[in-house]
């Protein structure tokens, strides 16, 4: 029997994992990777200032009890013991004060010393009435123990969880972040969206140390063991096909025929590579379904810590950006050469301007904002900026985006596609990208 040639474009996790899989089956694979790295938006960057590199994602990263899919990559690829566990503490910022939301309850709380999942330490969120609070945990309980988000179809997380928790609860923790995220389509978000994300949440996070560049380089290696190629700054410019099987052609002009073909890339992306071997009612029913939002980071150095949390949800009106996440309060600084790490996160349009500044221009239209948070901030003492964006890095879950979704068999022969969008109903996240490229390797 002749081995079959699998081409997989797109060396994100989940090309990585449908790569490895197929190529452990027997089949000559070749991954195409538009960028200079393997990753996707798991991608790492040196942090490191002298000596050997010291990987950090671009984009915050942590894993949840619940994500039983890179838990078993990271035990297979023999990197279980050294996965840290930890409740680092979780913030919000709230008119121009941070509370604890991690579930660890203050000295003389009935409380006290006691851990409790997110929903739960609401009973401890001061901004709140406790009647709020009550109702507002009654909620987070009942998405908790819901096993299936098929109830809540057809329905907005807005309307939703604005009659669930009332209108204080919604409007000082919920709405703030639904529209931090998702800006002016907040409304439109799908409450199955919202069950996701505490449902599949735990308070314990998880963590690889020395990164999860580690985890992918391994299965990158074992890819390459039996047999597969990686071809990075390789971006498929044309696919067709023919008798022969299907075509990929990449901007450099070099072509390669193979029998089947998984395009991990957004939808968008597949339609103008495949232009004008589609039928007309596919791309008419898929071009722009399924819209995105960017993500940017800003990834600071310090010789100090900036504050006492690991994350802060930034509640507060008028800010630049959603989050702030420093990675060394999970990690020790040690681990990165005695520095301190700070992202701060958003989502944004993909045309919007902050995406084309350089990192220390943001650094100091972000500088005023820091300062309130922390007033012991001081911009000149910022060790190390720096600038990641991802154009296609959230969808915009809408209430009929599961109707949206092109189906993982394409109309061509021999093309299949499966992308971040289809990771529904649960949310991006590099545990849903792995669950999704075994399961395309099963199909393939």
């Amino acid at each position: 029997m002749a081995l079959l040639k699998t081409a997989i474009v797109g060396g994100g996790v989940l090309g990585l994992v449908a790569g490895l899989r197929r190529a452990e089956a027997g089949d000559l694979v070749t991954i195409f990777e538009a960028g200079e790295q393997i990753g996707g938006l798991a991608g790492s960057f040196n942090v490191g200032t002298v000596g050997e590199p010291v990987m950090l994602e671009k984009f915050y990263h942590h894993i949840f009890r619940t994500d039983r899919d890179i838990i078993r990559l990271v035990a297979e690829m023999g990197l279980d013991s050294e996965m840290v566990w930890g409740t680092p503490p979780t913030c919000t910022l709230w008119d121009g004060k941070i509370y604890r939301m991690d579930g660890v309850f203050a000295a003389g709380s009935p409380f006290a010393g006691t851990h409790f999942d997110t929903a739960l330490a609401l009973l401890n969120f001061a901004p709140l009435p406790f009647l709020d609070r009550v109702r507002f945990a009654a909620m987070g309980a009942k998405l908790k123990f819901t096993d299936s988000h098929e109830g809540f179809a057809g329905q907005t997380a807005a309307q939703w969880a604005r009659r669930e928790a009332g209108d204080t609860a919604f409007e000082r923790v919920l709405l703030p972040l639904l529209r931090g995220k998702f800006g002016d389509r907040y409304s439109e978000i799908a409450q199955s969206w919202l069950w996701s994300r505490f449902h599949e949440r735990t308070q314990q996070l998880g963590y690889l140390r020395g990164g999860f560049d580690r985890l992918y380089a391994e299965v990158a290696r074992r890819f390459t063991e039996a047999g597969g190629v990686i071809r990075t700054s390789a971006s498929v410019a044309d696919l067709r096909t023919g008798a022969g099987g299907v075509t990929l052609t990449t901007q450099d002009g070099a072509a390669e025929t193979f029998d089947r073909v998984l395009v991990t890339a957004p939808t968008n992306a597949f339609l103008t590579m495949a232009a004008g071997e589609l039928p007309d009612d596919y791309v008419v029913k898929y071009r722009g379904a399924v819209d995105y939002l960017a993500a940017h980071c800003l990834v600071l150095s310090f010789a100090e810590s900036f504050g006492s949390f690991y994350w802060l949800n930034v509640n507060d009106a008028g800010y630049p950006f959603l989050a702030l996440v420093e990675h060394t309060n999970f990690l020790p600084a040690s681990d990165y050469g005695g520095q301190h790490l700070l992202y701060v996160g958003n989502y944004l349009p993909q045309n919007h301007p902050l995406l084309s500044k350089s990192a220390t221009d943001i650094l100091s239209q972000f500088a005023p904002f820091l300062t309130k948070i922390n007033p012991r901030f001081d911009a000149e003492r910022v060790r190390g900026v720096h600038s990641f964006a991802a154009t296609h890095a959230q969808p915009v879950v809408t209430a009929d985006y599961a109707e949206r979704l092109p189906p993982h068999e394409t109309p061509l022969p021999g093309v299949f596609l499966a992308n971040m969008a289809h990771v529904y109903p649960q949310d991006r996240g590099q545990n849903y990208s792995i669950r999704l490229g075994e399961r395309m390797a099963n199909l393939l």
